[in-house]
């Protein structure tokens, strides 16, 4: 199940924690002028919230332990027919370069960030 996500988004938050003191937590969460999806890594779950009015909200559960298994097997899949030459890559190798520019560029900063920080 897939919703066209055409409302303004007002925020982003996230968590990935690990620690003795609180249980381990990873999950996004994308807020928008309608409603909330919500991914949870450990539960293996997407929840999508719609607001409805002050008081209600329609809640839609995903569970995506078989989707995301199913997912890898199908990319495995399409490499392969790629290789074989039963299929065209689906992302081209300018997609590819601009995927790791965007993805060192993200670090560089996440470091820097990191170094601004008092200790």
């Amino acid at each position: 199940m897939f919703y066209a996500w055409q409302e303004r988004v007002t925020s982003l938050r996230s968590s990935s924690a690990v620690s003795s003191q609180h249980p381990t937590a990873h999950w996004l969460e994308i807020i928008s002028t309608r409603g909330t999806i919500r991914w949870d890594y450990y539960k293996s779950s997407v929840v999508y919230s719609q607001e409805q009015s002050a008081e209600s909200a329609r809640l839609t559960t995903l569970q995506i332990s078989e989707i995301r298994n199913q997912m890898f097997l199908d990319e495995i899949q399409h490499f392969l027919d790629v290789l074989r030459n039963k299929e065209q890559p689906v992302c081209s190798l300018e997609d590819g370069v601009r995927s790791l520019e965007l993805a060192l560029a993200v670090h560089s900063s996440a470091r820097l960030f990191a170094q601004s920080m008092p200790t």
